[in-house]
């Protein structure tokens, strides 16, 4: 009977399209970029709570300092991500001069050209920190009212978590091997298949 090997750094390498480690390494420490080589995405945990009562600052997303070595470290991942969302949807209202109302159809609209991909769900509103309702309002075709994250099923809760943090990404992410552990926790094999496309996106 063979033994699985126990595969750690020792034994394990990987092959880069343009050079080893240290090179694609280098090259993104030039930009500052050198933390985003790799992003591991731990499973989901049971965040079933999403309320943002202020803004503090957050550290930048490319440092990926964010880890998992505590269950609650990786139930702040989604309120981090929440956060992040909150500045870019600032950034965009700074940078393009426009009104608040137009910057939250923006990156509603850039969140749910994926989500309504695989969910019948539909994000509505981002919130308001300054009004005591910081998380995020969904709507589904069979639900006549407006409802928040926290009473979203598991695997809805999954896929949103997903594809906020792959959005938040985008910019600085780019030439990075994403490490996604367990993908399909939670998730109907239904959505899947959907979820995996717009991963792929």
């Amino acid at each position: 009977m063979t033994k699985t090997p126990n595969y750690d750094w020792q034994n394990i390498s990987i092959e880069f399209m343009a050079g080893d480690y240290l090179t694609v390494r280098r090259e993104k420490a030039a930009t500052g970029k050198e933390k985003t080589v790799f992003s591991f995405r731990s499973p989901y945990r049971y965040n079933s709570n999403l309320k943002v009562q202020q803004l503090e600052a957050t550290t930048e997303l490319r440092l990926n300092n964010y880890g998992a070595t505590t269950s609650s470290d990786l139930d702040d991942k989604m309120i981090e991500n929440y956060k992040r969302l909150y500045v870019k949807y600032y950034k965009y209202l700074n940078e393009m001069d426009c009104k608040p109302s137009d910057a939250k159809t923006k990156i509603i609209g850039d969140l749910n050209k994926s989500l309504t991909n695989c969910l019948d769900l539909h994000i509505t509103s981002i919130g308001s920190i300054e009004a005591n309702q910081g998380t995020l309002y969904f709507s589904k075709s069979d639900h006549p009212n407006e409802f928040d994250f926290n009473v979203l099923s598991s695997g809805e809760k999954e896929v949103v978590d997903i594809l906020l943090d792959l959005y938040l990404r985008q910019e600085e992410y780019n030439d990075t091997i994403f490490l996604i552990d367990e993908p399909e926790l939670h998730i109907n094999t239904s959505i899947q298949k959907k979820l995996l496309i717009e991963i792929n996106k």
